[in-house]
This record gives structure tokens, sequence and C-alpha cells, in this order.
């Protein structure tokens, strides 16, 4: 039996008539929520649906009344001794959800090739990314796929038959350390990185960039600077569920296209801020925050306030190390404080907050890793 999902029906409705069936035939969630004394026909949106606390998989059986389990999964037990238990009642709804998922974002099964780095269900039982793992190399049908935990050898030479694998690449990024060992300005260094890149993937993956495009020049041009996806043709014996999904977002990537919107970011940031200091607020508003240290504890403090403004207002966090530094650089000497104490300072305030403020540079490049 599956389950056909109306689309004109949302999800949040869907989830309110969910909550409403489990809280009357899931005895120790509608114990739960009797104990927490949950109208339950007071819930009218998905926010305020009751959560039911992953401990109680780890000391009831949640399943729905009369329901007997067909299969228990067991978490793995990372976060404790004791293991969390999955009892699914209908395992073809669990079957026809992960495939259907699968198809949705990847495609037909059987034009993949399943390299999964797992124990194999005989020796990892109740594992239910095991059992989804296992399902799919059935389906999939194809002679290379399988369990190679305890087989990486075999697994590293399927990866080379479409990715060259050697020491040698390690040479792209040994020469833009030592460029930057020998003091060379960064975008020299940096240049010279993606042109050697270059050389090399014309190279030694030649045969990727003929997947890309016909043209040499145009897949270079695309790999470097625009959204590039590595055919499927090419990947599909690494492109698989959760088992090598790194190594699909390591070549299927964006580009110099799309870090454009962080590098304008950091510009406006820059010139914002050097705008702030060359008036001088910034200098007015840590001047300020002197005032109150009267103590190596008001001083250490003033430090904190005043790389928190800088990366609230300047929107850098150079900035909110450099100008604070310079600032309370005499004063932490007046006050027989080391150097370190002032480093210490700018370290745990100006670098750790900056990821946190989403206009500051480091919290835009953050958000960006996440696609926000």
């Amino acid at each position: 039996m599956h389950w056909v999902f109306d689309n004109n029906i949302s999800f949040e409705k869907r989830a309110l008539r969910l909550f409403k069936e489990q809280s009357q035939k899931c005895l120790p969630y509608h114990q739960y929520l009797k104990l927490l004394k949950i109208d339950i026909e007071s819930i009218s949106s998905l926010a305020e649906i009751p959560f039911l606390p992953i401990q109680f998989f780890k000391t009831h059986s949640i399943i729905t009344n009369g329901k007997k389990p067909a299969i228990s999964f067991i978490s793995s037990g990372t976060t404790g001794m004791q293991h969390s238990q999955h009892l699914v009642a209908d395992l073809s709804i669990y079957e026809y959800s992960f495939r259907t998922a699968f198809e949705l974002f990847y495609g037909d099964i059987e034009k993949y090739r399943f390299l999964a780095l797992l124990p194999s269900y005989l020796e990892r039982e109740g594992s239910s990314l095991i059992y989804m793992c296992e399902d799919l190399i059935k389906r999939g049908k194809h002679p290379q796929s399988g369990f190679y935990l305890n087989n990486l050898g075999e697994l590293s030479e399927i990866l080379k038959e479409d990715f060259y694998i050697s020491p040698i690449l390690f040479a792209i990024p040994a020469s833009v350390l030592i460029l930057a060992y020998f003091k060379v300005k960064p975008v020299i260094a940096l240049s010279f990185g993606v042109l050697f890149a270059i050389i090399v993937s014309v190279i030694f993956q030649s045969n990727i960039l003929e997947q890309i495009d016909i043209s040499t020049l145009k897949a270079i041009f695309s790999s470097v600077f625009t959204f590039t996806e590595i055919p499927m043709e090419v990947i599909d014996n690494t492109k698989n569920t959760k088992l090598l999904e790194g190594i699909n977002d390591l070549y299927t990537r964006g580009g110099m296209e799309s870090m454009l919107w962080v590098i304008l970011l950091t510009m406006c940031a820059m010139v914002f801020g050097g705008a702030m200091e060359a008036i001088g607020a910034l200098n007015k508003i840590t001047n300020e925050l002197l005032k109150l240290a009267d103590s190596a504890f008001g001083l250490v403090t003033s430090t904190v306030a005043s790389c928190l403004g800088v990366n609230l207002f300047a929107s850098d966090q150079y900035l909110a190390i450099i100008i604070p530094g310079k600032m309370f650089k005499n004063a932490f000497k007046e006050n027989d404080l080391a150097p370190e104490n002032l480093s210490r300072t700018l370290e745990d305030s100006g670098t750790v907050t900056s990821a946190l403020i989403p206009w500051n540079t480091c919290g835009a490049y953050h958000l960006s890793l996440i696609h926000i």
C-alpha cells in the first residue's frame, strides 16, 4: 500500500491531520500530551505541534495502537549507551518514501552505482540507513554496487576509472602555501593556484572537461566562473544517497559566480568601515568605552564591547580586531597587562562574534555555505 498525497493540500494541513490522529492512536504520545495538559483541538499550526522528546524512543515503544512492528530500526548509539528504537509497522511505506525521494532528486535508480562505505546489513542489523542502501544496491542492479567498508582498495580502483587520483594533485595547494610563505602577494599566489589547477585538469582530467563542454576553453571557463555540474554518467559511481554525498558537493559547485554577492558585501563593508574610521566615528565610540575602563576587568569588558560594536556597525571582522587593538594597546600597557591578554580578548570577541552577525562579512560567508 502506498500513500497518495493531494498536492492541493498543504504540508501543514497534512501535519496537523497526522498529529491529531497520532495523539489519539499512539499511547505514549497521548499520555505525553495529557501530562502537558495540551488541548489537541487548540493546535492550529505546525509550530504549535508538540514534538516527542527523543528520550521516549529509548524508553517506550512508539507505535500506533494495535500495530505490530514489521521491523525495528536501532540508532547507532553515538550519544550514549542506550539505543533508540524506530518501530516500523509497514515497511512498504518506508521503502516507498526513500525510493521516491531518490528518484525525485537524482532520477532513475538503475542509472547509478552505489558504493557504500558502510558495513553490510548482515554485519550491522537494525540500521535504517544500511537497509535503505542495500535496497538501492539491489534495485540499481549494477555489478560494481556494494558495501566497501572492508574493501577500500577495490573502491579506490573504481573511483580511479573516472577521476585521476594521485599525490601529484597536492602540488596545487602546496604551491600556494609556498608562495604565501615567501610573502608573495595574495592575488598573485591565488591566481597562480587557479592557473596551475587549470593546467593540471587539462593534462590529467581531460575526460571530465569533455563531458562539461566540447570546447576545452569553454569547459575551463564554466568550471572556474559559473555553476558546473559533472554529468551523471561521469559521477554516477560516486553520487549516491548519503554515502558519498560530500564527493558530489565537491565536484558540483557554483564557481566564482556563486561567491560574487559575498565579495560585493565584503567590499561594501570595507568601504563603510573605512569611512567610519576616516571620519573618526569608530575612534569616538572606542574612546567613550575607554572612559569606563577603570580596572583590568573593566578594560577587558570595554574591549569586548568595542569589538562587538565594530562587528555590528562596521560589518567586518578585520576592522573589529584592528581598530580596538590599536585603541586599547596603550591602555593594556598602562595597566601592566601583557599584550597576550589583548590578543586573546580580541580573538575571543572580535573573531567569534563576527560569524554570528548576518550582515557581517563572516556571517555572510557562512550563510552562503548553507544556501540562505
